[in-house]
């Protein structure tokens, strides 16, 4: 009777040290699948949030041509001004351009990391980029990006790559997100803070203009106060737009700095962070708009 239940727990023992073995790598393996998810949630959102670029209430080229519309008001005529605003639309040109090109990476990081193909026609995009004055440091971004992109494309990449995509597309997905990030948070707001001094100092010119009349002149405050508070709420919505982008490049950072960490908890965590940071600013943006 003895022997019979020491074998029996020689065996028991020999199970559950095997079932340890086993238990290790399934519990590795289920881990890094939950990042791969997680990786996947982060792409998706930060290419929605990214995406917010085609809905912005305001352009280079739509502030040209408010300015051209309030000589013409000042002028007391339609249409005498000659509108020229090429440089500035050319200026919206790129900002697309770009936008285009982290977009496509972020949808084919999202594909990626759920074990899917990606697809991306940067065609028409190099016949743009040819065509516009774009920095060389800038344009050597897009290309390179473009590349990596062709790359997962004609290579089939899977998960079994993901590491190589993220780590290659970094160095020129922040730049082109500084770029970006750039442009419409500093530069496109100081063409519109410049355009709301100058409808200030319009409207002040009317209300002096207006010969003391009550009713005329509540008219031109309320449209003023009309007017200035949309404007605020496009600045408000430029800055957000620079904050998610800058949360995105982030976000994209620690995770290229932590490719070896694929397999830990603590990556997981990490992501959260910024997805939830993400959708809290879309959330914001979308307020602004309504």
């Amino acid at each position: 009777m003895l022997n019979f239940n020491r074998l029996n727990l020689i065996l028991f023992m020999r199970i559950l040290s095997l079932s340890c073995l086993l238990f290790i790598p399934v519990a590795m393996m289920l881990s890094s699948c939950a990042n791969l998810d997680k990786i996947n949630d982060f792409a998706g959102t930060a290419d929605k949030g990214a995406a917010g670029f085609e809905t912005l209430s305001v352009t280079f080229q739509s502030i040209c041509a408010d300015n051209y519309k309030e000589l013409d008001i000042k002028a007391g005529k339609l249409n005498s001004s000659k509108c020229n605003c090429s440089t500035e639309k050319q200026a919206d040109s790129v900002d697309y351009l770009f936008y285009k090109t982290i977009e496509g990476y972020l949808d084919g990081l999202q594909k990626l990391s759920a074990g899917q193909t990606t697809s991306y026609n940067f065609d028409s995009l190099n016949t743009q980029l040819t065509d516009l004055k774009v920095p060389s440091e800038t344009a050597g971004a897009y290309s390179k990006l473009g590349s990596i992109l062709a790359t997962a494309i004609t290579d089939g990449y899977r998960r079994n790559k993901l590491k190589l995509y993220i780590r290659e597309a970094n160095p020129p997905l922040q730049l082109l997100l500084h770029y970006l990030r750039s442009n419409i948070g500093t530069s496109l707001a100081i063409k519109l803070s410049a355009y709301k001094g100058k409808l200030e100092s319009d409207y002040h010119d009317l209300l002096n203009n207006s010969n003391g009349r009550d009713f005329e002149k509540r008219q031109i405050i309320e449209e003023f106060y009309a007017q200035n508070t949309a404007i605020q709420n496009q600045l408000a919505e430029l800055k957000a737009y620079a904050a998610l982008l800058q949360t995105v490049a982030q976000g994209h950072q620690q995770l290229a700095d932590n490719l070896n960490k694929l397999d830990k908890d603590g990556l997981k965590t990490m992501l959260s962070g910024y997805v939830s940071n993400i959708r809290d600013i879309r959330t914001q943006i979308q307020i602004l708009k309504n």
